[in-house]
């Protein structure tokens, strides 16, 4: 990655979920699974993040899209667009990855350890993330433990 891929990653890194202030608290707060009304409400976050940021903060044209595009999964069951493998762009499935971090309570999953997210990513190898991505990643995350 190129020194202004960088930068644009950890700055969308830092905005990525700027969308969820648009989402009720009683919402993301919720320790319930989501019905499909509260899950597209959910979902729609990357795309009000994407449009709020193209209309009212002046950041390079990358950052809205890799904010986009966080959510798609490498085997292509993500949204908003529902992008596959290479096609979803090298930053947004870093930034996917990093997200792992994030507590949801609707989401039903949160990692006490850093073993139990190097479960994760190899469980998701291939289907949620990229796997040359997870192998860096857990190289990385087994390296410090």
């Amino acid at each position: 990655m190129s020194d202004s891929q960088k930068q644009s990653l950890s700055l969308a890194s830092r905005l990525h979920d700027i969308g969820m202030l648009m989402v009720t608290i009683d919402l993301i707060k919720s320790q319930r699974g989501l019905n499909e009304d509260d899950a597209f409400i959910m979902k729609s976050h990357p795309l009000l993040a994407e449009h709020y940021l193209k209309q009212f903060v002046e950041v390079t044209e990358d950052i809205p899209s890799i904010i986009r595009w966080h959510h798609e999964r490498w085997d292509g069951f993500g949204y908003p667009d529902n992008l596959q493998g290479r096609s979803i762009p090298l930053s947004s499935r870093i930034l996917a990855i990093a997200d792992m971090k994030a507590e949801r309570g609707y989401r039903g999953k949160s990692y006490s350890s850093e073993q139990e997210i190097i479960n994760e990513l190899k469980r998701q190898s291939g289907l949620q993330f990229d796997p040359y991505l997870v192998k860096i990643t857990v190289s990385i995350l087994e390296e410090k433990q």
